[in-house]
């Protein structure tokens, strides 16, 4: 009963750890924007300060009036969420195309559910530039950021082939949204959930039967 009650015991943090850790993070602070820069992507970087410069991140795609600012006056932002002081952009411009961040999501697995959180906030004195989520075709939310940075939390289902791709609507000009700290974290299957009350539930038993066996002893 006691090898039981360690290995139940042993399984819940396994699975807890399992169901708290992230497995992708995107914060955009390895990137190639100095400080007080911003680029855009290469379709749009003669906006980008210096002029020409196009934002690069691993594992994600920029196009159109999209890009990366580190805490650059110009742009207004409150400064960056932290860890660092980069944060990404989305915007719209008559005449170019929207811009559009797109995540890879190849090291996340088939058919595994798992849950997106990701801070943005509105471009002060400007407005935001309301963006959408998407994965596999389908609209996960739909994001208008406040004045303060705010975390958002979504949730889709893994793929073959699919990224998370993050765009901007038609709203020209200077309104801009910024993005920070994309996370996706797996949910338990409900095995593991299950496996874990299972966990817990012996850990209780064993407990109780400690006190009893002390109690036992006492009399």
């Amino acid at each position: 009963m006691k090898t039981l009650l360690l290995g139940l015991t042993a399984a819940a943090v396994m699975a807890s750890g399992t169901a708290s850790a992230a497995v992708l993070v995107v914060n955009f602070e390895n990137s190639n924007v100095g400080a007080g820069q911003y680029s855009y992507a290469s379709d749009t970087n003669g906006y980008s300060q210096p002029s020409g410069s196009i934002v690069s991140v691993p594992g994600v795609t920029f196009s159109g009036t999209s890009g990366v600012q580190n805490d650059a006056p110009a742009w207004g932002f409150p400064a960056a969420p932290g860890p660092g002081t980069n944060a990404a952009f989305l915007q719209s411009y008559s005449g170019s195309a929207l811009g559009v961040i797109t995540v890879d999501t190849a090291s996340l697995i088939f058919g595994q559910s798992y849950s997106l959180t990701f801070d943005t906030v509105a471009r002060p004195g400007y407005g935001a530039d309301p963006f959408t989520v998407s994965y596999n075709g389908t609209i996960l939310g739909t994001i208008a950021p406040g004045s303060s940075w705010a975390s958002q939390t979504l949730s889709f289902t893994v793929a073959m082939g699919q990224d998370l791709i993050f765009s901007a609507t038609r709203i020209d000009g200077d309104h801009a949204s910024g993005l920070d700290n994309i996370s996706v974290t797996a949910v338990p299957e409900p095995s593991t959930w299950a496996l874990m009350i299972l966990g817990f539930a012996g850990l209780g038993f064993a407990a109780h039967r400690r006190r009893a066996q002390s109690a036992s002893l006492a009399a």
